[in-house]
């Protein structure tokens, strides 16, 4: 009874482990494709790049991103924190997190008619099982986008 119980834990177990990161995979697929289609220009210097003018309508953008690990990695991660080394779920999370923000800068620039994004800032905080990520940039419009 007890071995039985064991291996239902177990199936279980290895079911979430398959599901989950089948589903993280394919999230990032998606963040990929979003990137690709954006077409935006984005760079972290402390200028307006790509001979942009900064009195045409640069705005400030920001987003924020909550992203949670579940409970199994959670403990893994647990576990390899024992022993040390690199926790590659929780460097996966926090790529997803930093990918989804920058992402959302991005949209969000589109949306008030601007074109590139620089200056962007990213700050990271543990929360529970997860992470916040909050992006700051600056939003402009190429000077070629403007006379074209």
């Amino acid at each position: 009874m007890f071995v039985g119980f064991l291996f239902t834990l177990f199936g279980i177990v290895v079911l979430g482990w398959l599901i989950g990161g089948n589903a993280e995979k394919r999230h990032l697929r998606k963040l990929a494709k979003a990137f690709e289609e954006s077409g935006e220009l984005m760079t972290e210097v402390r200028s307006f790049p790509g001979g942009a003018i900064p009195t045409n309508g640069a705005e400030m953008v920001v987003s924020e991103v909550v992203i949670a690990n579940d409970y199994l990695k959670s403990f893994l991660a647990s576990l390899r924190n024992i022993i040390g080394g690199e926790i590659h779920s929780y460097r996966n999370l926090m790529m997803r997190a930093r990918q989804e923000a920058v992402l959302r800068l991005l949209h969000q620039a589109r949306e008030k008619g601007l074109d590139s994004v620089c200056n962007i800032r990213l700050e990271f905080c543990k929360i529970g099982l997860g992470f916040s990520v909050l992006a700051s940039g600056t939003a402009y419009k190429r000077q070629e986008s403007i006379s074209s």
